[in-house]
């Protein structure tokens, strides 16, 4: 077992690493004294106590670091896409100008000349992407605290600098340099009387059969691959997303105010504390619209509980007692019905539920399955793991509630009541729970002056409905299905892009193959049916491709999904159904020109 108390930092000498020091403060902790009955009870009594120690920048990063090497890793594919869709483009644009390129050689121009030529025209165009790349980026900057979410690390430091732009500017001329790659070495091998003696139009049954056609197709088959591949990711965190939000909590979040009332040690006592509360919730219950009406030290998705031991009575022929971890929440008798949790079993807390009356115990369905052996309401347990206090009667079993939005499994709870705990309310920020029947936020200014009125030093924080704290918590899956949904529609353009110029090229080079075909008794629906179908077969490929290395690519989105799997057969069935749409829709135009020919005037065409 490992022994963990609350996180302390410490500087470390600059030639220790991090393993060292955790090795170090494991040794330590193993040569203290024997650990207290609650560490016991907390924690276990079996095994070793172990230190673990990171540095400080993985503990600040380490949440979202696996999202941003996907995301990373989703921006390289779309710039490696972006720029092979450029090389299909400056690739035909180099083969029209063979002509050209072939005067200039019969001038004396040599092959390194010509080659630089079109690397200069590849850089020119690189570098006026990127610098319009770097004016988006700069508009992004000044939103990007409002696109990310309040919680993600470390956005201040994100900055445009030199180092930035510098790196803009090298990324560019090697973009530049890539795309123009394919027309110098297809200028390389111009051959001077050939390229003389064409015309501009391809030869009657070349089609795409030559090694610039095959060499575009394939940049067109890459291009829809790696479209389905950031599609098949963006469906996974979508649906992974939406079953976040759609997920049964436990609660109702519609129409539920929460606040947390702020009254520090300094000011008010505990019973001072309590007396507050018990009016404000009180008066809270005149409020119009308002049904339910409760407080805790708590509440869901705050990352906040206390923990607490329980050291149980042997069961079974086991001699050793039971070592029972459980989250700790002091409750109100009417937080259930605020919150919208229901029993199932027993019953809630009441306002008999005070000092005076047996004490009582409330808890979830997961303590009640590890630790009460059947038993359920009726079961005998210590109110404390120090013995000091009597034992309490479970009266209530309520439903599991998840413990955030990340989809963690439900941990052991017990909820004691708040009139039962002696000395008043030790807990100086208490959330207040209101269930309405209306728009909760209607009320949010009466409850700010009612709150003035019981008491002037007593501050609302974080007044807001429970759903927009739910939205807050799962601002990062959203960001992350936003992103990548964007990235591959993004995709799907270029991809598109990219087959719509290659079949627009391919018509235009071969108008002279299509007015042969129309006058030989091909009719329209022929020639589209033979463009659109040279479409869906790259189409066909690349989806091929694209989802095999989908199925071994997104193992990676694993640590990021909750209630759907890497393998989900929906995200891809619906991936194919969508590039396919894409690419009839890149194709119709193309195709219509085709079937648009006039067989005379294409045969007669120099």
């Amino acid at each position: 077992n490992a022994l963990s108390g609350d996180a302390s930092t410490s500087v470390m000498r600059p030639a220790v690493t991090v393993d060292q020091a955790a090795a170090e403060a494991t040794a330590r902790a193993q040569a203290g004294p024997p650990p207290a009955m609650v560490d016991t009870a907390v924690f276990g009594s079996r095994g070793q106590r172990l230190v673990s120690a990171v540095s400080l920048m993985d503990f600040l990063t380490g949440e979202v670091r696996p999202a941003i090497l996907v995301f990373l890793a989703a921006v390289g594919l779309l710039f490696l896409t972006a720029v092979a869709n450029i090389s299909s483009l400056q690739l035909a644009r180099s083969t029209s100008r063979r002509r050209e390129l072939a005067i200039r050689a019969a001038l004396g121009a040599g092959t390194g000349r010509l080659a630089r030529q079109l690397l200069i025209e590849s850089g020119l165009l690189g570098l006026a992407g990127g610098v319009v790349g770097v004016l988006l980026a700069i508009v992004l900057h000044g939103a990007l605290p409002t696109l990310l979410p309040a919680d993600f690390p470390r956005v201040t430091d994100v900055v445009i600098n030199l180092r930035t732009l510098a790196f803009a500017g090298v990324v560019s001329l090697l973009a530049g340099g890539l795309f123009g790659l394919l027309p110098v070495w297809h200028a390389r091998r111009v051959h001077l009387v050939e390229a003389l003696s064409e015309d501009s139009q391809a030869p009657v049954g070349l089609s795409l059969r030559t090694s610039v056609g095959r060499l575009r197709m394939g940049i067109i088959v890459g291009q829809v691959a790696a479209a389905s591949v950031l599609l098949v990711g963006a469906l996974l965190l979508g649906r992974s997303f939406s079953a976040l939000w759609n997920a049964d909590r436990g609660y109702e979040p519609a129409n539920l105010l929460i606040a947390r009332v702020v009254m520090p040690d300094r000011t008010f006592t505990p019973q001072a504390r309590m007396d507050a509360m018990r009016q404000l919730i009180s008066r809270s219950r005149g409020l119009p619209g308002v049904s339910h009406a409760g407080f805790s030290t708590t509440i869901p998705m705050s990352n906040s509980d206390q923990l607490m031991g329980f050291v149980l009575p042997p069961k079974g022929a086991s001699p050793d007692p039971i070592n029972a971890q459980t989250a700790v929440r002091t409750v109100s008798p009417g937080y259930f019905g605020a919150l919208g949790v229901e029993m199932a079993a027993g019953r809630a807390y009441t306002d008999a539920d005070t000092t005076t009356a047996a004490p009582a115990l409330i808890v979830n369905e997961t303590f009640a399955r590890a630790y009460l052996d059947g038993q359920g309401v009726g079961a005998s347990l210590p109110l404390a793991a120090d013995g000091d206090r009597p034992a309490s009667e479970v009266i209530g079993i309520i439903r599991d509630i998840q413990p955030s939005t990340r989809g963690e499994a439900p941990r052991p709870e017990v909820y004691y009541a708040a009139d039962q705990v002696p000395g008043g309310l030790r807990f100086p920020e208490p959330v207040l729970l209101l269930r309405t029947n209306d728009d909760p936020l209607a009320i949010a200014p009466a409850i700010r002056q009612l709150t003035q009125q019981i008491d002037s030093r007593i501050a609302l924080d974080s007044l807001m409905t429970m759903e927009g704290r739910l939205a807050a918590g799962l601002s990062r899956p959203r960001l992350y299905a936003v992103l990548l949904s964007a990235l591959s529609v993004l995709a799907l353009i270029i991809a598109g892009v990219g087959v719509f110029g290659v079949l627009s090229y391919n018509v235009a080079q071969r108008r002279r193959e299509i007015g042969v075909r129309s006058a030989l008794g091909a009719r329209p629906r022929d020639i589209v049916r033979l463009t659109v179908g040279q479409g869906v077969l790259m189409a066909v490929a690349g989806l091929v491709l694209g989802l095999l290395s989908a199925f071994w690519v997104v193992r990676y989105l694993e640590g990021l999904l909750w209630g759907v799997t890497a393998r989900d057969p929906l995200s891809y069935a619906v991936v194919p159904m969508v590039l396919l749409v894409a690419t009839v829709v890149a194709c119709w135009v193309p195709a219509r020109r085709a079937a648009r020919i006039d067989p005379l005037a294409a045969m007669r065409q120099r």
